[in-house]
This record gives structure tokens, sequence and C-alpha cells, in this order.
């Protein structure tokens, strides 16, 4: 039979997160041969802490094509058909709404616990695909970018473990290892805040009161999204599945010792207690008594990145925030990875103006959110969260880039991959300034 005993290309994806698992599946329906070299240790459990985050309409699209049943993520996630802004009068004891939108004014969104939606996508994956345990060490191509080998640790015995495919993903986070591989003069960009995370689990009975008072205070939770303002802090907070709450606390700070690839930052008690007592001070009492009772948060450095030169080197390409990392707050770095395939039908090109692919989804494009900046800054400026609750003209989400409408072309990683996975000659869709 014609094709009979052909071997399918073999791609090496490096980062087992959400972007890496994306471009799995991409690739896995293109008919190839994938493995995801992952260094964490096992899968993430459904923890009742860590990282919401919300899905645009592309993306749930998508997955839902991979998982074969829309009920799956209808469980898991909440409707965002509201966003409502708001500040605290401090002497008024009163929460104050500053704006409303509605769903006609942003891209609906549904919200979801971050390891629920990579738990649902990797089990929809082979059970052989991802290998957990192996932290990336160096790469090689062959001359004429026939094949690239791969050299990793496996972190349970120590020994050296090589792997060798026709293509390598570099999904491997904002810290990008392979990155630094290829432009190891590339610089990230502190933005000049800083932001507190946390999940409230709720499902605990002596949390009760906790909830209520929340209920109160913020009333269409499980179909908004709320900011709260205030001087030089902003809140996002939302409800990310039927008994755990999300919020994200983003303060102007200077820039603090970061410990290795990571952009999240080791806190102590001291830190959480400080936290508690900051909350209390600028946060409506309900917000404040939430954050106190949250289990192990955390704070994220905020970084991001001038758009790189390039995106693929041969049959290396880097996908996720390994290729334009972005801030959270438009939910931009988890859409970005898990966008649909439309936007990907004429990939990379009409973007030269902006000096890389990535620019109108990332650095370039990125407008005004939240009445902070983000319209193409120099790499010496000093961005920051907002300095006072700002004007309602400033606010609606309208004025955040892409959220009534999506673009038209996105650097979409996975649908990427996809459209690369069908070529043979990866070198013609290497882009330079």
């Amino acid at each position: 039979m014609e094709g009979a005993g052909k071997r399918a290309p073999k791609a090496i994806v490096v980062g087992g997160s959400i972007a890496g698992l994306s471009c799995a599946h991409a690739l896995i329906g293109a008919g190839w041969d994938v493995t995801v070299i992952e260094k964490t240790m096992s899968a993430p459990t459904g923890s009742p802490s860590g990282a919401g985050l919300s899905l645009e309409p592309q993306a749930i699209e998508v997955v839902n094509r991979w998982l074969g049943d829309p009920s799956i993520l209808q469980d898991i996630a909440f409707s965002v058909a509201t966003v409502v802004h708001q500040t605290y009068d401090k002497e008024k004891k009163a929460i104050q709404m500053l704006r409303r939108d509605s769903s006609d004014d942003f891209i609906s969104h549904r919200s979801v616990h971050w390891t629920d939606l990579h738990s649902v996508i990797r089990r929809a994956l082979p059970s052989d695909v991802v290998l957990w345990g192996h932290r990336f060490l160096s790469l090689r191509t062959s001359d004429g970018g026939g094949s690239v080998r791969v050299e990793t640790k496996n972190l349970r015995t120590d020994e050296t473990v090589e792997f060798e495919g026709d293509l390598l993903v570099a999904a491997d986070g904002s810290m990008s290892a392979i990155r630094q591989h290829f432009l190891p003069n590339h610089k990230m960009r502190y933005s000049g805040y800083s932001a507190w995370r946390g999940v409230f689990d709720y499902s605990d009975a002596e949390k009760v009161d906790a909830v209520t008072g929340i209920r109160r205070a913020y009333p269409e939770l499980g179909n908004c999204l709320y900011f709260d303002y205030a001087d030089g802090n902003h809140c996002v907070f939302f409800q990310i599945n039927s008994d755990r709450l999300n919020w994200l606390w983003y303060f102007n700070t200077p820039e603090s010792g970061r410990e290795g690839t990571s952009v999240t930052k080791k806190v102590d008690e001291e830190m959480i207690k400080e936290m508690h007592e900051e909350a209390r001070r600028i946060w409506n009492p309900e917000l404040a008594e939430l954050m106190r009772q949250t289990k192990a948060p955390f704070i994220n450095l905020i970084y991001d990145s001038d758009p790189l030169p390039r995106l693929v080197w041969d049959n290396v390409v880097l996908v996720g925030d390994a290729a334009h990392p972005t801030t959270p707050h438009a939910s931009k770095s988890t859409n970005i990875s898990g966008r649909g395939r439309r936007a990907c039908r004429r990939p990379w090109r009409s973007t030269r103006r902006c000096g890389s692919p990535s620019c109108r989804a990332s650095s370039c494009r990125r407008g005004r959110w939240g009445g902070s900046s983000r319209a193409c800054p120099s790499p010496t400026a000093r961005r920051s969260a907002p300095t006072k609750p700002p004007p309602t003209s400033a606010i609606g989400s309208r004025s955040g880039p892409f959220l009534r409408t999506s673009p038209s072309l996105l650097p979409s990683d996975f649908m990427c991959i996809s459209v690369l996975a069908r070529l043979r000659n990866f070198r013609s869709f290497a882009y330079e300034k």
C-alpha cells in the first residue's frame, strides 16, 4: 500500500504547560509523533491554590475540539458576561462603581482554574506523550536543519537522556533557555510592578462567613469580572469554579531579586502578614478578609519583552511566553497559546512593519488597559500599575487591545505549529529583520 512503512515525523516539545500541550495536540492532529519534555516530576493535581485564567471564544472552540465533548469544559469553567470597575471610598465605607461593561463591549470569556484546564487538555492526549521529570540541558541541530537533538537530565535517575526529532518546539516559558540559546543578548524587561495572586477555596464550611460577605460586596460573581482600583494598586477578581474565587493584586514596586528562570517569587509568613495588613488598609473589608483566608498566596514578578527579531531557526520554533511574553491583564498569555486555527492561515505575514511576528499580539500592540499605558514603551521606560483610580473614559473593557474583536492575525502558537507540521521547508518561515 502506498505510504506503508513510512516513519511519522517526530516533534519534541520542551515545556509541558498549556502552550506545550496545545502544540502537542496540533502536531498529533497533523500526523506527527510527539514527545513533550517537562521538568516537573508529575502532572499537576487539583490543588485548591494556584491561579485562575480566562479563555476567549476561539480558544474555547479549539479546546472543545480536542476534548470531543463541550460539556467537559462547561463543567469546569464559568461564563464572564460582565465587567465591573469600582473603587472603595474609605470615608463613606462604601464601594463606588466607576463603570459597568456588558458583553457587547468585550469578547466574552470563560474563567477556569489553571490546573483544571491543564488537566483536561493533558488527559485528552495519549498517556505516553508527556515525559515528566526531564529537564532540558542543550540542543544541537544538524547542518541544513534536517534534524535536532535535545539533551535532557532525568531528574529521577540523574542520567542524561538524548532525544532526536525533526522539529523542536520551545514552549519553555518567558525565561526560555532555548530562546537564550539563539538570542543570548535578549533581555527581559521588568514592568515596574508585580502581583500577589491567590485562589480562595470555600469548599471548607469554616469559610462561609467570608463567602457571605464577598457575595454581598460582589453580587455578580460567577458571571462577572471585577476590577478594583486604589492608589498605586488594582485588583482583578472573578470566580473560576463552583467553590473557588481567583484574585490578582497588582502593585507598583521596584524590581526585586529573581531566582533562576522563575518569575514566581517565594514568599514567607512575614511577607504574607504584611500583605494582609496592606490589604486591610487599601481594599474593602470583604476583599481584604478573603485575601487573609486564602491559602498559599504567591507573587508574580511581571516581565515582558521587546518583540523578538525572529521566532524560527530552521526546525526550531518558539511558542507561548518563550515567543512573546505578555502581561497577564487581558488573559493573553494562555489565549495566544491556544488560539483558533483560522488565525494562522496566513502565518507570520504582514507584520514586518512592527519588526516581529509577535508584535501585533504582544509588546507593540497592548494599547491601554486599566489606565496603564502599554503602547510601545522604550526599553528604559518604567511602567506601572495605575497610580490612582482612572477616569471612566479610560477604564472601559473596550479600551483593552483585542477585547471587542479578535485580531485578524496572531502568532497563534500551536496553529502556527499546525501549519509548520505540514511543511518540509521550515526555513521558508524563518523571519529576520
